[in-house]
């Protein structure tokens, strides 16, 4: 058979691991996972399982040990790219409230006159948004979303953005937003 364990041959030869072996792979699990969000138990078991599922290939020359090692390095690199390319959902929650802050905060309970002056102040301040973006589709089209209450998946589709890029483009307006108002749209 080629250079290659088969994944039949992988499971055998993990089997064959002395428990110290086994060991060292989950303190080793522990360190890489320190910064992402990654569960050690699960990097392992994910490396495990892709050799074991044949997307992932252990040559016959390697140490398995220092195979699965490079295997989790692998898995851990790619977590924390798509961390830094991507905003938690808390950080997108969180825009969502500034947003709708800035943009869409009912009035305060007063006079008829104090409803009828923050409209007006709330659709100077929208229009002032909307001016900052004029040249901007996307982060324009996530404020005309965000404006009519959509959220979730209609705010995907309305925008034609996937998750990543609809995050990024709340970020980037919550950034404008914040350097132009540093005090709120209200101060």
């Amino acid at each position: 058979m080629g250079d290659d364990l088969s994944p039949e041959e992988f499971g055998a030869a993990y089997r064959d691991l002395s428990c110290d072996d086994r060991k060292k792979l989950v303190v080793i699990a522990k360190r890489l996972c320190g910064g992402t969000t990654l569960n050690p138990g699960d990097l392992l078991n994910e490396a495990i399982c892709r050799t074991l599922l044949g997307t992932r290939q252990c040559g016959r020359e390697l140490n398995v040990v220092a195979y699965l090692v490079g295997v989790m390095r692998s898995l851990v690199s790619h977590e924390r790219e798509k961390q830094k390319r991507s905003v938690t959902t808390d950080d997108a929650d969180e825009v969502d409230a500034h947003m709708r802050a800035r943009l869409g905060e009912k009035p305060r309970a007063g006079s008829a006159e104090d409803a009828i002056i923050d409209a007006q102040e709330r659709a100077r301040i929208i229009g002032e948004v909307f001016e900052m973006f004029r040249d901007q589709p996307e982060e324009l089209a996530v404020l005309e979303a965000l404006r009519d209450e959509i959220a979730g998946k209609a705010l995907r589709e309305r925008t034609g953005l996937d998750q990543g890029d609809l995050d990024y483009a709340k970020k980037r307006i919550r950034k404008a937003l914040s350097l132009r108002y540093p005090k709120g749209w209200r101060s």
